[in-house]
């Protein structure tokens, strides 16, 4: 307190004591509160300094409230700044200094708007739907190599084969260009040997934008068929060529570097010939194979 304190002062002061004391739920709270008074319309003597002290110091036990209070004014206004303790957020209430006769009881009355304010709820900004992140990735380049199992001429016909090729990928797609060599595992008489060399391409789409996904894909397939016979055979080789149209779904599973796919496969033959040596037909794609793949796919 500034000066002596003179009897209106100390009736403040007492005043603020006995609230105090006969309401304990309104203790004055831990810690205390501070009240910095710098404005000069206050300040006209200590009197009027300390009875604003203590009557702020009293509102603020009786509401509970902890903090630093500022009291300023410039010529023409009066300043509230409000800090709550704990709290880094400060509030900010001016009030008009004139008239300067009852400029303390108007300070005092507006305590309480300037302490709601830190109760009031923060409106909260209106957030404009952000549009949907694209799915589209990097375009990435990377090798793939993988193993081909088909039934050409039926089901005892099966062969075994292996590919290699690039592949490019963005966002769900991906695109393959590859060649495979493929051969029947079992002798099917009179042909001994019975081969294909042939170039696919495939474009597969991601239904899941996930790690493990399904996917599903169309390609194609051309190239040649080789047969040969028994030397008693003349001629003793043939090589047709072919075209087929293929549909795939595949179980994957995708990372940044690489990629696994496998599944099964079918295709329809479009361009079909048959093999024919010495007059006997010794082999024909049936209209429709199918078969299985499996590729890994390495990505840069």
């Amino acid at each position: 307190m500034r000066g002596l304190m003179t009897p209106r002062a100390l009736a403040w002061l007492a005043g603020f004591q006995l609230a105090l004391a006969g309401a304990p739920s309104f203790a004055q709270p831990v810690g205390g509160s501070k009240v910095d008074v710098r404005c000069s319309a206050l300040l006209t003597d200590p009197e009027s300094a300390a009875a604003v002290e203590a009557r702020v110091l009293l509102e603020l036990s009786l509401r509970k409230r902890q903090g630093n209070l500022l009291i300023d004014c410039s010529p023409e206004t009066i300043s509230l700044e409000w800090k709550p303790r704990g709290e880094e957020q400060i509030q900010r209430l001016e009030l008009p200094l004139s008239p300067a006769s009852n400029a303390a009881d108007r300070v005092i009355s507006s305590l309480d708007g300037l302490l709601r304010q830190g109760q009031m709820p923060v409106a909260t900004p209106v957030q404009t739907p952000r549009a949907p992140e694209r799915e589209g990735e990097e375009p990435q380049i990377g090798l793939t190599s993988g193993g081909i199992a088909e039934f050409w001429d039926g089901p005892d016909a099966a062969s075994l084969g292996l590919s290699v090729g690039l592949s490019l990928r963005g966002g769900r797609w991906r695109g393959t260009l590859a060649a495979s060599a493929q051969t029947r595992i079992e002798e099917h008489y009179p042909v001994v040997e019975f081969r294909a060399y042939r170039a696919r391409a495939y474009v597969d789409y991601r239904l899941l934008h996930r790690p493990f996904s399904i996917e599903t894909g169309a390609g194609a397939a051309l190239g040649n068929f080789r047969a040969a016979t028994r030397e008693s055979f003349r001629p003793q080789a043939q090589t047709v060529f072919a075209l087929a149209l293929i549909y795939r779904l595949r179980l994957a599973w995708h990372s940044d570097q690489i990629s696994f796919a496998l599944g099964p496969e079918a295709a329809v033959n479009v361009i079909r010939p048959s093999i024919t040596l010495d007059g006997t037909e010794v082999s024909s794609l049936t209209p429709l194979s199918w078969g299985a793949t499996a590729d890994v796919y390495i990505w840069f």
